[in-house]
């Protein structure tokens, strides 16, 4: 698929709707959701020395992976929309 056509193939959605849905499940059987589970933002195991780290914000990251890293094109981070119920998603499962 070329960019920015996949949103047009239903696949797109059904495989979409499912990786929501298992995240949901985990969430349901765990009583995880917002506050209780933080990937870490600074990871002390990244060095220089670390493929495609790069030196920001006073230390070796890998940006992108991050939980506080903005996703671009959306220019949202994952922290903001890691919870189904109150986040800027704003969808819920029934």
């Amino acid at each position: 698929m070329i960019p920015y056509t996949s949103a047009n193939d239903p696949i797109f959605w059904f495989h979409h709707s499912q990786v929501d849905r298992l995240f949901y499940t985990w969430q349901v059987r765990t009583n995880c959701y917002a506050g209780c589970y933080h990937p870490i933002d600074h990871d002390p195991t990244i060095t220089k020395h670390t493929p495609a780290a790069m030196w920001q914000y006073g230390e070796w990251r890998l940006p992108g992976h991050h939980w506080s890293d903005w996703m671009y094109p959306w220019w949202v981070r994952p922290r903001d929309v890691f919870d189904s119920y109150n986040s800027l998603v704003g969808y819920n499962y029934v």
